[in-house]
């Protein structure tokens, strides 16, 4: 029985409702439901009784809840006297991230998976915002040993530097439909060379991305503006000001909301690839390694709950 099952189980009697557990917990209502039915097969009788209200706990999962309640503000008060957080270190993690902005889905989701890490595990997460060349400072941020991991979507040097994957985001383009290339399914970027863009803001690691996708294809994208609101995005190119990459979720909802706008996919795909690097020999490995683990689980976890 860990500390973790036994949260989890706290939080449904808090919650009343599986599905509203998860979503506090930022996890599929799938993902809690397992490690329920694991709990309830380790103690060998049910602890809730389902219905389509919720869930109401068994008499014996009463008494369950009492013991485990005892437990963890055991747990707390011995985190609290010790200043330690649940693994026995006296820890704190500092992460390099590029400018963030409001563009991507990945930004809220991050922030969201670093706050459920701190307060579960008593580390202190502590990020430094990184502008301009920020893949060659992350690097060099890892290697002088200033950060402790380097979350980024873009490539770094592999010398000495482990690379975990978080998430894969497809990009495609939205284009209002009066703009001759929407008659197209898939379209190459370096058909794209005359067209008018509205993109993300100057220093964000996207823009960097897309500036570099458009000069291996031979051209400077032209831009009517930069924005780091996609609801501004949506609405500059549903106005025809110009087309814009943005993640194909993001886009569907951008053709249900304007009837005047459709997507085109980029060919090659375009695919943002997130992750959280760690020089191969920080000085708290063990805990690094348990921080990005469980970031990326979050991260996989929330971005299923939510169908994406």
């Amino acid at each position: 029985m860990t500390y973790e099952k036994i949260r989890c189980f706290l939080k449904i009697c808090e919650s009343g409702s599986i599905n509203k557990a998860a979503a506090r917990l930022y996890i599929s209502q799938q993902s809690l439901s397992h490690t329920v039915a694991a709990m309830e097969e380790e103690i060998g009788q049910p602890l809730f009784v389902r219905s389509s209200k919720g869930v109401t706990l068994t008499a014996f999962g009463e008494y369950f809840r009492e013991k485990a309640q005892k437990v963890a503000d055991a747990m707390d008060e011995l985190n609290e006297a010790c200043g330690t957080n649940p693994h026995g270190i006296k820890s704190k993690i500092i992460v390099g991230i590029p400018r963030s902005q409001n563009y991507s889905s990945m930004s809220a989701a991050l922030d969201r998976a670093f706050t459920e890490f701190s307060e579960e595990n008593r580390i202190e997460i502590r990020t430094v915002v990184v502008d301009g060349d920020y893949n060659s400072r992350l690097y060099e941020m890892l290697r002088q040993g200033e950060i402790d991991a380097a979350y980024s979507h873009g490539p770094m040097p592999d010398e000495k530097i482990e690379k975990t994957e978080i998430q894969r985001i497809a990009m495609c383009l939205l284009i209002p439909k009066k703009n001759p290339l929407s008659r197209y399914r898939t379209i190459s970027l370096k058909e794209l060379r005359d067209e008018t863009f509205i993109l993300p803001p100057e220093n964000t690691g996207l823009c960097h991305l897309i500036l570099e996708r458009a000069a291996e294809e031979g051209f400077v994208p032209k831009a009517a503006e930069h924005t780091g609101y996609a609801k501004k995005l949506v609405e500059l190119v549903s106005r025809e000001k110009g087309i814009s990459f943005i993640e194909k979720n993001g886009a569907d909802g951008a053709c249900r909301l304007y009837e005047n706008l459709t997507t085109v996919l980029p060919d090659p795909a375009f695919e943002i690839i997130y992750y959280l690097a760690i020089s191969s020999s920080p000085a708290k490995n063990s805990v690094i390694r348990y921080f990005v683990a469980e970031i990326k689980k979050k991260i996989s976890e929330e971005y299923h709950y939510l169908g994406l």
